[in-house]
Order: C-alpha cells, then sequence, then structure tokens
C-alpha cells in the first residue's frame, strides 16, 4: 500500500495536483492515510471516479460538471463547482 500511495502521489506531482483520486479499499487505516496523503481535492472511496468525483446521488459530491482543484492546481477553489 505505502508503494501504491508513493506511485500515486509521484504521478500527481509530474501530472498536476488537486483534481482527484480513487481507491478501492475496506481497509479504514489506508482509507485515511491516502486521503491525509495524497494532493487531491476529492478522494472517492468504493466507486468509479470518473462518474463519481463529479458529484453522485450516492456520495457526499455537490453534482457539477466542473471540478475545482484548489490552490494545488491553481484554482479559485477545491470543490465541486456549484451554486450556493
Amino acid at each position: 500500500f505505502d508503494e501504491a500511495l508513493s506511485i500515486a502521489q509521484t504521478n500527481l506531482e509530474l501530472e498536476g495536483k488537486g483534481h482527484s483520486a480513487a481507491l478501492h479499499s475496506h481497509n479504514d487505516a489506508h482509507i485515511k492515510e491516502a486521503g491525509l496523503a495524497l494532493t487531491v481535492s476529492r478522494l472517492v472511496i468504493n466507486q468509479p471516479s470518473s462518474t463519481s468525483a463529479g458529484g453522485s446521488l450516492f456520495n457526499g459530491f455537490a453534482p457539477t460538471t466542473t471540478l475545482g482543484c484548489g490552490t494545488w492546481g491553481n484554482n479559485i477553489i477545491s470543490e465541486n463547482f456549484t451554486y450556493k
């Protein structure tokens, strides 16, 4: 798991931080560790990231077609862009 986190963070360093990552695990310690270690604005757990990072009826993310990457990605917001 530690090697997987290292690879994921290396990819974020090269391709761009802030957007999203997905983790398929039922290990609460691994989920928490990934949430603290990865420089992403949203971490999708046990869901397909391509269809749930933008919001879903089955998770707590506000539905959107525009994802903010936060200061890691030079955006103004770190959340799903929606009205408030």
